[in-house]
């Protein structure tokens, strides 16, 4: 029995698996644009948390890498992943609400046509 037979019969739950990288080419070019949108985004405000973690690693050797340092590193990455979320979201309200006519507005308010 490998280790990770043994971790779910332990009743763990395995890590969520990244999609392969060649995703990319399965996207529709609407699909390419808002990911370059993200990436672009995302790369400018997570700047500030990928240098805290390069000086983080920097200042650490072997025998501290792990442990409380192990811990920030997570929380950097998960304050990364929730910027990504975010940014994600962000643009799509954006777009979604250039989108929206006057007279959309004034239906889902009640007012009928104008």
């Amino acid at each position: 029995m490998n280790v990770s037979q043994k971790f779910l019969l332990a009743g763990a739950r395995p890590m969520a698996r990244r999609p392969p990288k060649n995703r990319l080419s399965e996207l529709t070019p609407e699909q390419q644009a808002e990911a370059q949108r993200i990436q672009t985004a995302l790369l400018a405000t997570a700047a500030d948390d990928i240098r805290e973690h390069a000086e983080l690693l920097a200042s650490k050797d072997d025998s501290n890498t792990f442990g409380a340092t192990e811990f920030t590193v997570r929380d950097i990455v998960h304050h990364i992943g929730a910027k990504a979320v975010q940014t994600a979201l962000e643009g799509r309200k954006k777009t979604r609400l250039a989108n929206v006519t006057g007279s959309e507005v004034a239906d889902s308010m009640g007012f009928g046509s104008i």
